[in-house]
């Protein structure tokens, strides 16, 4: 089902008004990392940002800020600090910096190139890893200096796609340098732990644990150092440093999970490197921080973006670090 998308900050060129504006495009998914996005619609995926290392699909350039199309229908997308990931379930494609196995194999690939991939249901990519779930299997390649791929046999980092011992799993999230994923018996963690967002002591998780949540978990989401959980009622949950919506307490860790005080139960959740956000009945709410050409700004506190009470439902949210991407249903 595809929905109007609707954008706030930087998309897709230089413009920065505070409101949150509707945009032509007509989408079905959406996903972004710190400096691009990716937009599936009915036949093309639009690549917008900074095309540093390929990740949009053209030349590397980290200067200019840019759109590009790439052709075919894609169900799934991730988007990763240099690389992109779009495709369906038997046919995924890949684009960007593969040097520390981010491509599960290729190494650098411009244009988009196919990737060797099981039949995927979910794809999600952290800074330099990617997550992807098989049926009731998860596979993990990239980047693993903090154990973000939870294998054993995994060095530094890891060119192929490897399963992860895990019980049979629901759903997978990845963001930052953390990954996790739910199963009947609750949230696994594994991963960068260092501002705590696992809920667990220590740095690192190289292998899965429980996280120890008594929350009826829906959805989850992860920043770069903080996480996000919304339960069946609609209650959302911070943990982490950073993005947790708890004023004064952002400075800080906060540990174990916290209410975050929105004004209504959240229909959605999304969340950047720095930002999140929530969808309610009354409009999206950000919190975290927001940046622009002309610098950051710290929203401590869930803070109603302008215009968002006419999107109606949403279905996705996704963040870049100076844009916000709403999909209605």
């Amino acid at each position: 089902m595809r929905g109007a998308l609707w954008t706030l900050g930087r998309w897709p060129a230089a413009k920065e008004a505070w409101t949150l504006q509707r945009t032509p495009v007509q989408a079905h998914a959406v996903a972004a990392s710190v400096s691009h996005s990716l937009v599936a619609c009915a036949d093309h995926v639009l690549a917008t940002g900074q095309a540093a290392g390929g990740a949009l699909g053209t030349a590397p350039d980290a200067q200019t800020w840019t759109q590009h199309i790439l052709p075919g229908r894609a169900t799934l997308l991730a988007a990763g600090a240099h690389t992109s990931w779009f495709g369906t379930r038997d046919a995924l494609y890949g684009c960007g910096v593969g040097a520390r196995g981010q491509l599960a194999g290729a190494h650098h690939t411009v244009p988009p190139a196919r990737l060797a991939t099981p039949p995927a249901d979910e794809v999600h990519a952290g800074l330099d890893h990617v997550v992807l779930r098989a049926g009731r299997d998860v596979y993990t390649c990239g980047l693993n200096t903090d154990g973000q791929l939870g294998r054993a046999d995994a060095g530094r980092f890891d060119r192929q796609l490897r399963r992860v011992a895990l019980p049979p799993v629901e759903w997978v999230r990845a963001g930052g340098d953390t990954s996790l994923a739910r199963t009947a018996d609750g949230v696994y963690v594994w991963g960068n732990t260092e501002y705590g967002q696992a809920c667990l002591p220590g740095d690192q998780l190289r292998l899965p644990q429980a996280m120890p949540l008594d929350l009826d978990v829906a959805d989850a989401r992860l920043g770069g150092s903080f996480a996000l959980f919304r339960t069946d009622a609609g209650d959302v949950y911070s943990v982490g440093y950073g993005a947790t919506g708890h004023g004064a307490a952002d400075a800080q860790r906060v540990q174990p999970v916290r209410r975050v005080a929105l004004p209504a139960p959240a229909t959605c959740i999304g969340a950047g490197l720095e930002l999140a956000a929530a969808a309610t009945r009354d409009g999206v709410y950000v919190w975290g921080v927001w940046r622009t050409a002309h610098g950051a700004r710290r929203l401590a506190e869930p803070t109603h973006v302008p215009g968002s009470e006419a999107v109606g439902a949403v279905a996705a949210l996704a963040a870049t670090r100076d844009a916000l991407l709403v999909l209605a249903t």
